[in-house]
């Protein structure tokens, strides 16, 4: 009796292994693909660049901003990356949107690139990953995306003219459409 639990705990074992060793080459090979484009990523429908623009190398960040693994991204290394690489001249970012989660994803992200007329970008950006609640809870409604307007001192005349435009969308769809061209089909990538 004993043998035939330790034959099923080594064959449970052995599954449980060729498994795991399945997921790992099947990401091996996605992140092969994904590092190996050859095609210059079109940094203009992105952010702008935070750092240096003449830096060596350009970290890019795909993200949304109703993503978990973004939000701690965020709040657990991003100031390392700038305290050390991107004070330092030694590299730049840029955040390229990919707001697939959710209905307030597409409106939060629109909603940076209405910022970013009044060269506030990265404080927007900033606000909504530390107001960043549930996917589509409503946290990313209109008004509370103008309150954050209104708190980083915008012109709410011009953030909601923007805000009617519809070349901020234009932006987002070009985004998509790169991403998915690089394979991205989940979040979150750098480059």
């Amino acid at each position: 009796m004993l043998l035939a639990i330790f034959v099923v705990m080594i064959v449970s074992v052995a599954i449980a292994y060729s498994s795991y060793y399945e997921r790992i080459i099947v990401m091996q090979e996605h992140r092969m693909n994904v590092s190996g484009q050859n095609a210059p990523i079109n940094l203009t429908s992105g952010s702008p660049v935070l750092g240096s623009a003449s830096a060596p190398i350009t970290i890019v960040e795909f993200g949304d901003y109703q993503c978990e693994a973004c939000y701690h991204w965020y709040h657990n290394t991003r100031a390392d990356i700038i305290d050390n690489y991107i004070e330092t001249g030694k590299v730049n970012l840029v955040f390229m949107d990919l707001p697939f989660l959710g209905r307030d994803s597409i409106i939060a992200a629109q909603a940076t690139y209405c910022a970013e007329d009044q060269g506030k970008y990265w404080d927007y950006h900033n606000t909504l990953y530390n107001f960043q609640e549930a996917i589509d809870n409503g946290w990313a409604s209109k008004d509370r995306l103008v309150s954050f307007a209104f708190n980083l001192d915008m012109n709410l005349d011009e953030f909601m003219i923007a805000w009617i435009r519809q070349s901020m969308l234009n932006v987002l769809r070009q985004i998509m459409m790169k991403a998915n061209g690089l394979g991205l089909r989940q979040l979150q990538h750098f480059l």
